[in-house]
């Protein structure tokens, strides 16, 4: 079988659908399926390759609005065209989340040629854009697009039961959870004898201070300014935690106004982050807006203390505080206690963080959802 997976973002993007699709892509491909992508073109990549794990990956022409989080693709009879060969190749289709352009023409070329297709949700919440009037807009373009997609759709699936319920806010019945997931095999070899020590001195962060880490993009969206007033509220304490961002985005410049106990540390590859999360004291997203975050799935495979929201899935892992916490708000204020009063009892953290690390390894790996996705009753869509 020959899945096709539209996803308007995609790798060397380093975000959670990026890499929900090329794991599961790849998974295939380890199983004797094959796997295309169709993403959005990036500068400096080519058009069209056969990337090193077999998966062919096609690039369209996009419009890069908002720094590149919102792709464009450029509609017309070209782009007709190349979706039409390429969906003539496939046996299923994919297409990755419901909002961006790329998805509705993949949904309406889908539809047109009578090939068994799946949305797939990744959100829980409507997009934040940082103003009430951009809010506002956004949520008529989401709920416009969704009412045409709902038309020719033939299944919705979300990456969290959190998912589901956001999807019945656009009266749509998810057909069920495709969890959002990590792969174990990755995490333990890139992290079987690291030593925490010689990560710090990578990336020149100090010895004896305390880390709070997040990685992602660096947006409002994910709670990343609250945070880093947070911990400067901490700077008086005895051992002063840092605050250290693994990631790139609008905020950064803001972030480094914050004081010199913030470190950017940009774009980091994957083993370059499972690194920092063994180094790490707490790993905290307090977002505002999430489906199911890869970000805290990495964090607690990697036995890293989770602090993050109620948003979207995350609750579904941090189901109680013996896995974590959920936090109550994210005034900078709350988000400080947290942090303060999870410093003083490191045995309480290191006891959470395993039992969190057992739950997403037995819950949540590429394995178990490559496997739901292969025995979805295509034949009936």
């Amino acid at each position: 079988m020959t899945y096709c997976f539209f996803s308007a973002q995609y790798l060397p993007s380093f975000g959670g659908v990026e890499r929900y699709t090329f794991n599961l892509a790849r998974e295939l491909i380890a199983r004797g399926e094959k796997s295309i992508v169709v993403t959005s073109e990036r500068p400096g990549l080519s058009a069209h390759e056969i990337d090193c794990y077999g998966i062919e990956v096609f690039r369209v022409t996009s419009q890069l609005l908002m720094g590149g989080r919102f792709p464009v693709a450029n509609g017309g009879p070209a782009l007709n065209h190349l979706l039409d060969d390429i969906i003539a190749r496939c046996d299923r289709a994919v297409i990755q989340t419901r909002f961006y352009p790329l998805s509705y023409f993949a949904v309406n070329r889908c539809h047109k040629a009578k090939i068994p297709f799946i949305v797939i949700d990744h959100g829980a919440g409507h997009l934040n854009l940082g103003n009430p009037i951009a809010n506002q807009c956004g949520e008529w373009y989401e709920h416009a697009i969704t009412a045409n997609l709902k038309k020719k759709v033939p299944a919705f699936y979300a990456v969290s039961h959190a998912g589901c319920d956001w999807l019945r806010h656009f009266k749509i019945e998810s057909r069920g959870v495709l969890y959002n997931f990590i792969d174990p095999r990755i995490i333990k070899s890139a992290t079987d004898g690291l030593s925490p020590l010689k990560t710090r001195e990578k990336y020149g962060l100090p010895k004896d201070r305390p880390i709070i880490l997040f990685t992602g993009r660096l947006v409002e969206e994910k709670g990343v300014l609250p945070l880093a007033k947070a911990v400067s509220l901490l700077q008086k304490e005895e051992k002063p935690p840092i605050a250290v961002f693994a990631g790139s985005g609008p905020c950064e410049e803001a972030l480094q106004k914050e004081g010199d106990f913030v470190y950017l540390l940009g774009t980091l590859n994957q083993k370059e982050v499972f690194a920092l999360l063994k180094a790490s004291e707490i790993f905290c997203l307090p977002s505002r807006s999430e489906g199911m975050s890869t970000s805290v799935l990495e964090a607690a495979a990697c036995g890293c203390y989770v602090i993050t929201t109620d948003r979207g899935g995350s609750k579904e892992l941090i189901s109680s505080p013996q896995y974590g916490t959920i936090l109550k708000n994210t005034e900078p204020e709350t988000i400080a206690e947290t942090i303060r009063s999870l410093l003083l009892f490191p045995e309480k953290r290191k006891t959470a963080a395993a039992a969190a690390k057992e739950k997403v390894l037995h819950g949540f790996t590429y394995a178990s959802t490559c496997t739901a996705l292969m025995e979805i009753p295509w034949e009936s869509l």
